[in-house]
């Protein structure tokens, strides 16, 4: 049985016209253990997805069950112990320390009251070590980062100890060392504590390297498989039509019309070499014979520049791209 299914489902919202259906026909489905990513260009329906998967808008056709229950026959308090939903926006008062946040996870299994037991504390604990924020504990929310907020807010949804964990952009306006870092925290919760994590993201580069399974929106339609099989289908392609995008990588493609190099070496020093050539226009070859241009790098990461029978040594970094531009201004490489 999947953690969660739905059967033909419609999802969209309600106009003053009637309904505006943004997805159409989806039989889709969470797996124990998965990191699934949802991809789609902006307005896509990403949002109105995960938000009729987490019950916060009604289906406007078919059905969402989560584990062979229909969701809208489960109550709020059942719900969340199966559920857990961060979105967006997180409305979270200043004045509540971190642990405080992630004490809020516990909701579905307190009294009244509000009162938490012993079980309750050590979730809030494992929660918080489990993310990294557990010497933030008595810290305030706003006082964290938005790399730090996030991990709290994920802290919570972990904290409410759930089959299922669904994120709308997660890594929404941080920077690339957070982002890689809430990605693995959400690919560890999956392989290493058995949750499906279903998670929206731009991060195409991302998704690529990480996730188990995608879901891409094209058309009105969910197309979903392994990132190989994804990128074997060409589905890629046709939900993201953009020629300026390696879909292989998801890194932004600079287009070469330079001449064709080839660089000679191993190790960090000759791929930033490389990324620097492909960054300035140049095209590389795998053949140093169809090379106008060698850039041989050295053990002391120094470079010897071979073009047109001359040789130049390079002893810095700045000092080789200098030349380099120096070469395509001056149009002097044979091509």
């Amino acid at each position: 049985m999947k953690n969660l299914e739905t059967t033909s489902l419609s999802a969209g919202y309600l106009t003053r016209k009637g309904e505006k259906r943004i997805l159409e026909g989806l039989d889709l489905g969470l797996e124990k253990g998965q990191l699934v990513c949802l991809l789609g260009i902006n307005g896509s329906g990403k949002s109105t997805l995960l938000r009729t998967l987490g019950g916060f808008q009604e289906p406007l056709g078919g059905s969402v069950s989560i584990r062979g229950k229909f969701l809208e026959q489960t109550g709020t308090r059942d719900r969340a112990k199966l559920l857990s939903v961060v979105l967006t926006h997180n409305q979270i008062s200043g004045m509540m320390t971190v642990r405080e946040v992630v004490s809020l996870g516990r909701y579905p299994y307190t009294n009244w009251l509000a009162t938490m037991g012993s079980r309750d504390h050590e979730m809030v604990d494992e929660a918080l070590t489990l993310t990294g924020m557990a010497s933030e504990a008595d810290s305030y929310f706003d006082q964290l980062s938005d790399g730090q907020q996030q991990k709290v807010i994920i802290s919570r949804a972990v904290a409410q100890d759930t089959p299922i964990i669904i994120l709308d952009e997660p890594t929404n306006h941080l920077d690339i060392g957070n982002k890689a870092e809430i990605l693995q925290l959400l690919q560890s919760l999956a392989h290493d504590k058995g949750k499906s994590i279903l998670v929206s993201t731009h991060d195409l580069d991302f998704a690529l390297q990480m996730a188990d399974v995608l879901w891409v929106i094209k058309k009105e339609k969910v197309f979903t498989g392994p990132p190989e099989q994804v990128l074997m289908d060409g589905i890629l392609e046709e939900a993201f039509p953009y020629s300026g995008i390696d879909l292989f990588s998801g890194k932004v493609i600079k287009r070469a019309t330079g001449p064709e190099s080839y660089v000679e070496g191993s190790g960090r020093s000759a791929e930033v070499t490389r990324s620097a050539l492909r960054r300035l226009g140049f095209r590389l070859t795998t053949k140093r014979n169809d090379a106008s241009l060698v850039v041989s790098v050295t053990e002391t990461n120094s470079w010897h520049l071979h073009h047109d029978g001359k040789k130049l040594y390079l002893d810095t970094m700045e000092k080789l791209l200098e030349e380099l531009k120096r070469l395509l201004l001056e149009g002097t490489i044979t091509q």
